[in-house]
């Protein structure tokens, strides 16, 4: 069978104005199951030497025997990520329902992507900066979550799909595991922690941000709701910066993550996380 993703692919270049060419990949492998692997680079499978032989879902699929279509967006933050996904989804219902089984996987990434994802995350900031002038910069990032939460709630409405996983990879969010109805699965550990677990490395900092210029992108907020005075800003981030040095240490001294962009895992990297997954994936 095949998937129809060409007015999805429409829909999400007119939101998006992006031209967009292999994010999504469906591979046919002849099965009555299905396996869907959403997220960032990480998931796309940035830096791998033979990409789609070698990310986590293709490992997935081939042990699973299952379909796969994975989403990956490199750069790309969790609102988009998931509107998109939810709207690859809905698009796909006559096909999707024909699978004996269907698995989402969301590996979710870092916190301050969506500030200029005015089309999936449309937010006031210059009217939610009056109302919370003292509290502004921490109030964004929890509704910001809030909003990944809303598009997981209405993904898991399509009643079709079985389990619901979902993980994160070089940070970690408390608040998505608290605030997600028990409809999802909820990975414990996320995917740097489980290389550590495999490479016996000491296992990093759990923070939202963590990447260098996601801090550009988040002080980004002040210009677009005209805050002159930025000293609230930097005091809020400073621990945060300084969490985010402490696991970009660990990714410089991990050997089964790569230099580029958001220190990608490598090959042997993708086969950890995968099987980490499988547990979640097996009927108990």
């Amino acid at each position: 069978m095949s998937i129809d993703i060409d007015n999805t692919l429409r829909w999400a270049i007119n939101k998006a104005e992006t031209n967009f060419t292999d994010e999504v990949t469906f591979f046919n492998n002849s099965s009555n199951k299905l396996i869907i692997t959403s997220g960032d680079s990480w998931t796309y499978g940035d830096s791998l030497d033979n990409r789609l032989n070698e990310i986590y879902g293709m490992t997935l699929a081939r042990n699973l025997n299952s379909d796969l279509l994975n989403i990956g967006f490199c750069g790309f933050g969790n609102s988009f990520i998931l509107n998109f996904t939810n709207e690859i989804i809905k698009n796909n219902i006559e096909n999707l329902e024909k699978y004996d089984s269907v698995d989402l996987i969301v590996t979710l990434t870092e916190n301050g992507r969506d500030v200029t994802a005015h089309h999936s995350f449309p937010f006031d900031y210059i009217g939610h900066y009056k109302k919370n002038n003292s509290n502004f910069y921490a109030s964004v990032l929890e509704l910001m979550e809030d909003n990944w939460v809303y598009f997981l709630e209405k993904i898991s409405e399509q009643r079709f799909l079985n389990k619901i996983i979902i993980g994160q990879n070089f940070i970690w969010h408390n608040n998505i595991k608290d605030k997600l109805s028990k409809r999802f699965i909820k990975t414990d550990k996320n995917w740097i922690e489980i290389i550590s677990d495999n490479a016996d490395y000491q296992p990093p900092v759990r923070t939202t941000l963590a990447t260098g210029w996601i801090f550009d992108e988040f002080n980004q907020v002040n210009d677009i709701a005209n805050i002159k005075d930025t000293s609230s800003f930097k005091e809020f981030v400073i621990p945060l910066v300084d969490k985010a040095n402490l696991v970009n240490k660990w990714l410089d001294s991990s050997a089964y993550n790569g230099e580029k962009g958001s220190k990608h895992p490598n090959k042997i990297g993708h086969i950890w996380w995968a099987n980490y997954l499988m547990k979640y994936l097996k009927d108990e």
